[in-house]
């Protein structure tokens, strides 16, 4: 059974900080959105995760040239193994986190690793948290100069932000941040690809899918990430073919 899939209720609210990374209860109800609220966050709240992350590393390093996925929660629920069992995996997602956040971490928990392809899915945090559009896209040029920069060898995949019935009030900004994220990407060369998964996770009448998300009405279920996966492993696919 896998973690954030068949886990409902109270299971899943108590399984919360691990699988994600946040801070779930029954007793403190999650505040979906809050604006303004990436003001109060500094990237150093993550120290003692990464340090888990790294010491988890030294007993079992990641192999070099694999496919590494980067993010927030969505990244830190998927399994991996199950979905991807073609492709040396590591998951280097963290719940609640935002894209700086992710920046701000690169050179412990992706230079190092020298990553064949890096699947990037952050930034419901940051539109949630207040940011606008124009400074999401403006913290994703700078992961991506970060990156290219440093891993000029490296493919990146980079994933739409996804609908969420408990984020529907701030979906519009959502919308605007995606087309921001792929503007961004069609700036670049080859090596970066956007993917919009936006279309699978919508109905016919362009709500966000219930039948795809957990019992907190963000997160994927099963049927969420059996059904965006296959659309990315053939992104990864693309990515790992070298010229």
């Amino acid at each position: 059974m896998r973690l954030g899939c068949r886990l409902t209720g109270r299971v899943l609210l108590v399984l919360g900080a691990a699988v994600f990374g946040t801070a779930w209860s029954q007793t403190a109800p999650v505040q979906w959105v809050r604006p303004g609220y990436y003001k109060e966050l500094k990237p150093e709240r993550w120290n003692d995760r990464v340090a888990r992350m790294l010491k988890v590393d030294a007993a079992n390093p990641p192999a070099p040239q694999g496919v590494m996925f980067v993010g927030s929660a969505t990244i830190a629920g998927w399994d991996l193994k199950h979905y991807f069992p073609q492709y040396r995996t590591t998951n280097r997602g963290i719940g609640g986190s935002l894209i700086s956040e992710a920046t701000f971490f690169a050179d412990q928990l992706i230079v190092p690793f020298k990553p064949s392809t890096i699947v990037f899915y952050s930034g419901d945090n940051d539109t949630a948290y207040g940011m606008t559009p124009e400074m999401v896209a403006e913290d994703f040029g700078k992961f991506v100069a970060k990156i290219h920069g440093a891993l000029p060898d490296t493919r990146m995949v980079v994933l739409s932000i996804r609908p969420s019935i408990a984020r529907l009030e701030v979906w519009d900004v959502v919308a605007a941040s995606n087309r921001k994220l792929a503007a961004v990407v069609a700036n670049q060369g080859s090596w970066i690809r956007f993917t919009d998964l936006t279309g699978l996770l919508l109905t016919p009448e362009g709500k966000p899918a219930r039948e795809l998300l957990g019992p907190d009405l963000h997160h994927l279920n099963e049927a969420g990430f059996d059904l965006v996966s296959p659309v990315v492993n053939s992104a990864i696919e693309r990515a790992e073919k070298r010229p």
